[in-house]
């Protein structure tokens, strides 16, 4: 352990590849002795984040049910892309390490899979009746299995075929 914050606000989530933490209003950069480096005020009251690493990436998900995705390179950049999910508010993001493809459940029992260059969900899932409340990639597996659980006490699995087909 390198530093510890003591940040008297609301944290709501963190990444460790780039030292983003979400706090209530907007998204912090750390460096490794808990210095702020940045404030990244684009990022209006992020849910969850999620670090995109060999891409240089910073992707949120806010409340009012945007996703973003924030250049992080070594010239702090601009948003890359900026979509509209319209799935109501989305509580879960995990992320695909082997291509990179951002997995959100949302509160109305979709599953939705995003990349920051397609304006619209390259896989979309009708999944729960209830809000999606947990979601997984299995990495050993290539990417290939996802688990996700919902408010309505149903957790399943889903195998993907291709890039575009899911089999749950």
């Amino acid at each position: 352990m390198h530093a510890e914050l003591q940040l008297q606000e609301t944290c709501r989530d963190i990444t460790i590849s780039h030292s983003s933490r979400s706090h209530k209003k907007y998204v912090f950069m750390y460096d490794r002795h808990g210095v702020e480096l940045r404030r990244l005020k684009a990022h209006i009251e992020p849910t969850r984040l999620e670090s995109l690493p060999y891409h240089w990436l910073l992707a949120s998900v806010e409340n009012n049910v945007f996703l973003k995705y924030q250049d992080t390179s070594i010239v702090i950049g601009h948003i890359v892309a900026e979509h509209r999910t319209k799935f109501g508010a989305c509580h879960t993001l995990a992320q695909n390490k082997h291509n990179a493809v951002l997995h959100l459940g949302h509160s109305n029992g979709v599953v939705t899979l995003r990349t920051p260059n397609i304006p619209h969900p390259a896989v979309q899932i009708l999944a729960h009746l209830g809000p999606v409340v947990g979601l997984s990639v299995d990495p050993s597996s290539g990417g290939r299995y996802m688990a996700m659980s919902g408010q309505d006490s149903v957790v399943r699995d889903c195998a993907g075929m291709d890039g575009k087909r899911w089999q749950c």
